[in-house]
């Protein structure tokens, strides 16, 4: 309750603040002229302020005040009444007919309400034309007046105008600047001193351009009035001194817009009378100024559409980074899963022929050397004591059958020997374990060395690519939220080569929660779009909104499995991710074998081609990055892969088959295959990807399924006609049916068993 009174007392504070303006402004209007002989603009005015709904008494109490303070005669009070009553008139016609009021309604009134001053102005033709131009100027004024203060009213005084209501606002300062004109007592100019003021705050608030624009526009308004052009010059000089020093020392300006307005009065004679009195308004003006804290300027800035800067840009460079670094997190999470794959999966090769001699040379130096028939055994006791070696490395352990002839006629120690050949053999074995996992390990480094070179070359080629601003699309953009009425500042429409990618905007916080965001953008764009952040900038006031096209379509995705035979754990892995730009993963990850091994083969697979994925790589990086990590196991290895990657914006399906089953897409009453001849990941050196790009269609649905299912069947096709026949709509009901009618086929089965179901459906705006 305390929240709610708290409210209408702010409200109704902001009401009181308005209407005083408007009398403020309302007297201005009433003084302002054209050529001191014309004075159309207070009663435009007015009616313009009647027509956007302001409270009409208000108004007209204004208008009856303001024009006999300027003119207060009993001719000027009869023509007052009458136009007051024509305003009053206004009002209640359409007060009792309960419709808004328009604008073609408003001329007529308008018109009719000067009879009054056309009655005490026919006297002359010079007077009547006088009443003439006074009314069709007011006309004008009056749509000049609605395009103005309806733009304000609807989107703030610093909003964005377009063009039709950027020159209805310069008319209308000019016009109003044309009421300060000989606003003085004596030789004190309070036009001087608050033209004076208003450029040098100005000056800290929008940019120079606007500052010598609006200065130009007062001088123009000083002119009208008094039909002299030299105001004109004037004030520019003003403005330019004030926008020239703007980002200087706070007292150059004023000191010298000081010294210009002096040399201006003494020097030139611009001003009808001059004396040091005429520079005090001026001074004043200046000391006002300098003691302003630099904070009032800070919050006047931070609601204005000027500011330093682009927070648009800022917020892309942003984004830029953050794309990097996440790309560098999930790379950084790939080398993770590449250690584990570095531990798990490492064997090697190594050289037996070269070990048989190595071993018989330093068996016979050890064992030999001290025996008394060394000298009598020869090079050929050697050559027989490798081929022992030879057999114990083949079979493990030998024995005297295995011994050569030469030895046992020979030898006199030939039990010794065989147990020392079969120690050192065993010994050997252990060292070969040792050598084989450090080569298999630098084989692998250096594998990998090259593919991350090529991982990180991919990055900065990604990251080079980067999006390119569309200006025409950006400035339509812009112009359609100003025609929405919303407040925007910026608005960066980025495209790549497959077309428009992001729309960033900088629009007011209390804008950015509106619906008319989207529509707006897609009315420009023709694509639907949505927003995917909403986060507020450094400067007070003012959010920016990121949109991206929405997704044509939704995916909705089904699955069934069942393990080989009394198996609690499946040699089959599945996987369902989010990438970047809508597209979705689906894939299946079938491990040769069964069981827990299997299981760990295949999650190996997955893990890392999802943590690829993620990252954005391409699919040929992927699968020959993940293929070199499975390459060199000896311990089979090998995986299957059966990927698809759907695109939502496109309604696209990539595949992505190694090793892989067929898979099915099903339409409404067809059907088709989708095949690849691949081997299995992990058994080639070089594997190439090759990815099908095929159009799916609305409500299309397709299967993914591994060997153990499609096996079952016999033959592809046959599994093509039972999932075509098949008539569940709900994907997972699809998923069971499929799995249940393979395990009916292959009973017992040998196989792990698993489906995916994915059913693409176009999305209901």
């Amino acid at each position: 309750m305390k929240k709610g009174l708290a409210e209408k007392i702010s409200a109704r504070k902001k009401d009181i603040f308005l209407y005083l303006a408007l009398l403020v402004l309302m007297l201005l209007f009433c003084r302002a002229s054209v050529m001191k002989t014309i004075h159309p603009f207070g009663f435009a005015f007015a009616f313009s302020l009647i027509l956007l709904q302001k409270n009409a008494f208000f108004i007209t109490l204004f208008y009856f005040l303001g024009s006999n303070l300027i003119t207060l005669s009993l001719e000027g009070l009869i023509i007052n009444v009458v136009s007051c009553s024509f305003m009053l008139l206004l009002f209640l016609f359409f007060k009792i007919i309960k419709k808004p009021i328009t604008l073609v309604p408003t001329f007529i009134f308008a018109m009719l309400s000067q009879a009054g001053y056309v009655y005490f102005h026919i006297s002359s033709v010079s007077e009547i034309f006088v009443s003439v131009a006074m009314i069709v100027v007011a006309i004008m004024f009056i749509y000049v007046c609605t395009q103005t203060l309806s733009a304000i009213f609807m989107r703030g005084f610093f909003s964005r105008f377009t063009l039709d209501e950027s020159v209805c606002g310069a008319i209308f300062l000019v016009a109003l600047f044309s009421g300060l004109y000989d606003l003085s007592i004596y030789s004190f100019s309070f036009t001087d001193g608050i033209v004076v003021l208003l450029l040098l705050v100005l000056s800290r608030i929008i940019n120079r351009s606007q500052i010598v624009y609006l200065s130009a526009l007062v001088g123009f308004g000083m002119a009208f009035a008094s039909a002299n052009a030299i105001s004109i010059a004037v004030f520019v000089s003003f403005g330019v001194l004030a926008s020239a020093f703007s980002n200087q020392n706070k007292f150059f300006a004023p000191i010298l817009i000081l010294c210009l307005h002096a040399l201006f009065g003494l020097f030139f004679n611009v001003f009808a009378a001059y004396s040091y009195i005429s520079l005090l308004p001026v001074l004043l003006a200046a000391i006002i100024y300098l003691c302003l804290p630099s904070k009032f300027f800070r919050f006047v800035k931070g609601y204005c559409y000027n500011y330093e800067g682009s927070l648009a840009n800022e917020f892309l460079l942003s984004g830029k980074n953050d794309v990097l670094k996440r790309k560098l997190e999930k790379t950084s999470e790939l080398f993770k899963n590449m250690q584990v794959a570095y531990r798990n999966l490492s064997v090697g090769e190594f050289d037996k022929s070269e070990a048989a001699r190595a071993l018989a040379s330093d068996l016979m130096l050890r064992f030999c050397k001290g025996c008394l028939k060394c000298d009598e055994c020869g090079e050929n006791i050697k050559s027989a004591i490798e081929q022992l070696y030879s057999f114990a490395l083949e079979k493990g352990k030998v024995s005297l059958i295995d011994a050569n002839n030469l030895i046992t006629t020979t030898c006199v120690s030939l039990g010794a020997l065989i147990e020392e050949v079969n120690q050192s053999a065993k010994e050997y074995f252990e060292f070969e374990k040792a050598v084989k996992t450090q080569n298999t390990g630098k084989m692998l480094l250096s594998e990998q060395l090259g593919s991350t070179g090529d991982i990180l070359k991919e990055m900065v080629e990604a990251f080079n690519r980067g999006e390119s601003v569309n200006e025409k699309f950006s400035k339509e953009l812009l112009d359609e939220f100003t025609l929405c009425q919303i407040v925007a500042s910026e608005v960066l429409v980025l495209e790549s080569e497959s077309g428009v990618e992001r729309v960033i905007a900088i629009v007011r916080s209390t804008d950015a929660l509106s619906s008319k965001l989207s529509s707006c953008v897609k009315s420009v764009l023709k694509l639907d779009f949505s927003v995917a952040l909403r986060q507020m900038t450094r400067l007070a006031g003012w959010s920016v909104v990121c949109f991206v096209p929405s997704p044509k379509y939704q995916v909705q995705i089904g699955f069934s499995g069942r393990a080989e035979g009394e198996n609690k754990i499946s040699g089959d892995t599945y996987s369902f991710q989010k990438l970047p730009n809508g597209r979705v993963l689906v894939a299946l990850a079938d491990g040769m074998g069964h069981g827990k091994r299997a299981n760990q083969i295949s999650t190996t697979a997955l893990n890392l081609i999802e943590s690829f994925y993620k990252s954005g790589f391409s699919s040929q990086m992927i699968i020959s990055s993940v293929n070199k990590l499975l390459l060199p196991s000896a311990n089979d290895s090998f995986a299957c892969l059966d990927a698809c990657i759907i695109d939502t914006m496109l309604g696209t399906a990539d595949f992505v088959k190694i090793g892989a089953s067929v898979s099915v897409i099903k339409s409404e009453s067809t059907a088709k295959l989708v095949e690849a001849e691949n081997l299995p990941l992990g058994i080639v050196q070089s594997l190439e990807a090759r990815e099908q790009k095929l159009i799916l269609k609305d409500q299309d649905v397709v299967v993914l399924a591994s060997d153990g299912v499609v096996d079952s069947f016999a033959s592809p096709e046959e599994f093509l006609n039972y999932v075509n026949n098949e008539r569940v709509i709900n994907v997972q009901m699809l998923a069971d049916s499929i799995l249940e009618e393979a395990l009916s086929r292959a009973n017992p089965h040998d196989d792990d068993m698993s489906v995916i179901t994915i059913k693409l459906s176009a999305v209901q705006r």
